[in-house]
């Protein structure tokens, strides 16, 4: 995702969503969502919304959740962990979607959520 002039976006082994200055490839910042992040990143505000998938067996753990980050610092500030599936991946594995004032994503194992924009 680009936004004001930065690019967004995650990296699937090594767990992080990324703010990169695209002239000149310098990373802002770099952080942690303790998960895979295959969707496109989601910004509402000052935050970026982020979902991420878990997986087993793997060299490196990878956790489930539902994730916001300080879009200015990339500070994580909220962790939704998402339950263990029972399968080789499960959480989210697409991207977050704002409907109005709700945010709405789905998971690996198929489960529709919706939650409320102010929520996050």
């Amino acid at each position: 995702m680009v936004h004001e002039g930065l690019i967004y976006i995650g990296s699937s082994d090594l767990r992080r969503i990324s703010a990169i200055e695209p002239a000149s490839g310098k990373v802002r910042w770099r952080s942690d969502v303790y998960g895979w992040t295959f969707g496109t990143p989601l910004i509402i505000g000052n935050r970026l919304h982020v979902g991420a998938a878990g997986g087993t067996p793997y060299f490196i753990r990878h956790q489930a959740s539902y994730c916001t980050l300080d879009l200015a610092t990339g500070r994580l500030l909220t962790r939704r962990p998402l339950p263990d599936g029972g399968g080789h991946q499960w959480g989210i594995a697409g991207s977050i979607v704002r409907a109005g004032d709700t945010l709405v994503y789905a998971t690996v194992e198929g489960s529709l959520f919706g939650v409320a924009v102010g929520e996050w």
